[in-house]
């Protein structure tokens, strides 16, 4: 009987099929595709060291390893079994072994290592064609072979089938998908079959136009390229459903064929739907928009502070422009921030244990100083809460709002000196001013009275804050109220289903609508930024309401649309102090008019250096001197006292200035005109 084995599929020469070890594995695999045959053979000096077949090559593939440019030798296989010259003459011996191991052609050796060919279904078919019997033994056998690799190729079609996500060939040559799992269905709503005759249109129609431009660059750098080892591509970018949806897809690709020249020809890839975490994204950096927003627009310092390290881990950029400190010298600082800002008389009254034994939702409240950028100590209100606990439920870290309140400790402190002041004044008055002081008292129980009652404002608008700092509302364009806080809802007396069935014009005194309308037209055409200002509010009881608003622009990333994000902090306090404020000099004012006598403020200092804030009218009667001038020169005055009085008055000065007693002196004057007078 004849040999068997015939030189291979497509009857190329043997010789041609034999190459070193030491090619590389791309230019092996480009070899196997340009000669279309199933395998190599693997040979250093006629002697065979092992093989690369086709199978080989779609598991280096599914390894990512089938664009490697290590030599051939590194990653070839050994056939399964190796027929000498007797063997390939048994047919039933020879399809026994195809069978066996699964193979679709077995090497041919001789004893001495010299290769004959190879041995495959093909060769041995016509060979049998002289025993009908035997023939139709091969066909079944043959049948047989084929069934088996067939099963191979369901088996892997079934593991590709069984991946969650797409895996796709692309022929860079034909510019179409040449294969595609069933997932493509399950993600896009279409076959592989459809895929694949989509063709060249498949960019235009799949993909999102916005993506594209990205897309055909990429492929036209693989289809130029000729890669290293380990090149991968990997991308994200939109597809169409075929509902017409937009899904979000993250691919890998990898080279999975070549030219004979390295060029890459066919890519292997695979594709996941990221479509779900794109929207968490896209959700999260909605909502990071829209704190970041809020914080920008409340009028005051907003930070966040670590317990166990003691550092300052965030604080809004109307902190850093208050201190005048970047975010890098904050971070050096650490600890030593604290003593660097806070006053060190109010540095003594913070407790940390204070803060530590809070519970998570209550909120701490202090008054204190702090220094700004030009070295001024102004006064401050902070809110504090617990923002993070471990899970013992230690607090780990505080978040704090510090909103300034300087010019109300100064109207509370200018309304308190003026109480003093009044005081002073009433006790000092002679006999002759009896009724006048009745009239003084009267007037000191007011102020106490009203001073009571602002008081009781102060403790209601705390007892407002321990709950929410500001009041926070979201507006259309068009001033429709679309979302507010409960401090809002407290704020202007209403529910929330009330108020957002409300414009912020229903909300607003009439007289300062009109002025509302014109800078909220200004920020929706872009000519103005943030604003602020004061207004007063109409509550639902019919009340008024002074607040400072802090108005900014603030677009939904998810729809486009702009919305006015409004922060409101009532000033009721402050206006109604500046007013006491008003009536109280006013008062004073029409007291002093009226008091028969020079009534004058008057300060020396241990050099003997002296000086006038303040002189009433009668000092022209008195001193015949104008009080312009004794306010510019308080020495006139002094001046003008009789010589041998002059040492008494200097002694009882400095007597009332060293024991802080009412100071009285009696003597005499002589007035530019030189007549003499009594004091």
């Amino acid at each position: 009987m004849a040999f068997l084995y015939t030189p291979n599929l497509t009857e190329v020469p043997i010789a041609n099929q034999m190459v070193s070890g030491d090619i590389s594995l791309r230019k092996a695999i480009a070899y196997l595709d340009a000669l279309d045959i199933d395998c190599l053979l693997v040979a250093e000096a006629g002697q065979l060291q092992g093989w690369l077949t086709a199978k080989d090559v779609v598991k280096l593939a599914a390894q990512g390893r089938a664009g490697d440019n290590c030599a051939l030798g590194m990653v070839m296989t050994q056939p399964p079994y190796i027929l000498n010259p007797e063997e390939a003459r048994d047919i039933s011996l020879v399809l026994h072994y195809l069978q066996k191991y699964r193979v679709s052609q077995l090497p041919v050796v001789a004893e001495n290592g010299e290769i004959f060919g190879l041995v495959t279904p093909q060769g041995i078919i016509p060979l049998c064609s002289q025993q009908l019997d035997h023939l139709e033994r091969l066909e079944i056998q043959v049948d047989q072979f084929v069934d088996a690799q067939t099963n191979q190729d369901y088996l892997l079609q079934e593991i590709t089938d069984s991946v969650s996500g797409l895996i796709y060939i692309y022929d860079l040559e034909e510019q179409r998908n040449i294969y595609c799992n069933k997932s493509i269905f399950e993600l896009l709503g279409y076959t592989s079959l459809e895929i694949q005759n989509m063709g060249q249109d498949i960019f235009s129609r799949l993909f999102h136009p916005e993506d594209l431009p990205s897309i055909l660059a990429l492929v036209e750098i693989q289809r130029n390229t000729i890669p290293g080892d380990d090149t991968l591509w990997g991308m994200e970018y939109r597809m169409q459903h075929a509902d017409g949806t937009w899904r979000w897809f993250s691919s890998c690709d990898r080279p999975f064929r070549w030219h004979p020249d390295g060029r890459i020809k066919q890519m292997i890839g695979v594709a996941q739907d990221i479509t779900d975490r794109k929207q968490i994204e896209l959700e999260l950096q909605s909502s990071q928009h829209f704190l970041s927003s809020m914080i920008r627009a409340i009028p005051g310092i907003v930070y966040l502070h670590d317990l166990q390290t003691q550092h300052n881990i965030y604080m809004n950029d109307t902190g850093l422009d208050f201190f005048g400190y970047t975010r890098a010298q904050i971070d050096e600082l650490g600890s030593d921030l604290t003593k660097e800002i806070i006053h060190p008389e109010d540095l003594l009254k913070i407790n940390p244990l204070t803060i530590k034994e809070l519970t998570k939702g209550e909120v701490s409240q202090s008054e204190y100083r702090l220094k700004n950028a030009q070295g001024e100590w102004r006064w401050h209100l902070k809110w504090t809460m617990i923002f993070e606990s471990s899970p013992e439920g230690v607090p780990q870290q505080i978040l704090g709002v510090v909103i300034d309140i300087h010019d109300r400790k100064l109207a509370e402190a200018a309304l308190q000196q003026i109480n003093i002041d009044l005081e002073n004044r009433v006790t000092e008055r002679t006999q002759e001013l009896w009724q006048m002081n009745i009239v003084l008292a009267n007037e000191i129980n007011e102020k106490a009275r009203i001073t009571e009652t602002l008081q009781q404002q102060e403790e209601f608008f705390r007892a407002i804050f321990e709950q929410a700092a500001v009041g926070i509302n979201i507006s259309t364009a068009d001033g429709k109220l679309v979302k507010v806080n409960q401090k809002m809802c407290q704020m202007m007396g209403y529910t929330e289903a009330e108020l957002l069935t409300m414009t912020w014009m229903d909300l607003t005194s009439p007289e300062f609508i009109t002025r509302g309308l014109e800078f909220t037209a200004k920020r929706h055409r872009g000519e103005s930024g943030d604003q602020q200002f004061e207004k007063q509010k109409i509550r639902k009881d019919g009340s008024r309401l002074w607040v400072n608003v802090s108005i900014s622009l603030w677009k939904d990333p998810t729809t486009g649309i702009t919305y006015d994000l409004a922060v409101t902090q009532d000033i009721s306090d402050r206006k109604q102090t500046e007013l006491d404020l008003h009536k109280s000099e006013a008062r004073f004012q029409r007291m002093v008019a009226n008091i028969p006598g020079m009534v004058y403020q008057f300060q020396a200092d241990t050099q003997g250096n002296y000086q006038c804030n303040y002189v009433n009218h009668y000092a022209q009667e008195l001193y015949e001197i104008s009080p312009t001038e004794l306010i510019e020169d308080a020495s006139k005055m002094i001046n003008l006292t009789h010589p041998e009085d002059i040492q008494k008055q200097y002694e009882s000065i400095t007597t009332s200035f060293n024991t802080l007693q009412p100071w009285h002196w009696l003597g005499r004057i002589i007035t530019p005109s030189g007549k003499l007078k009594w004091l």
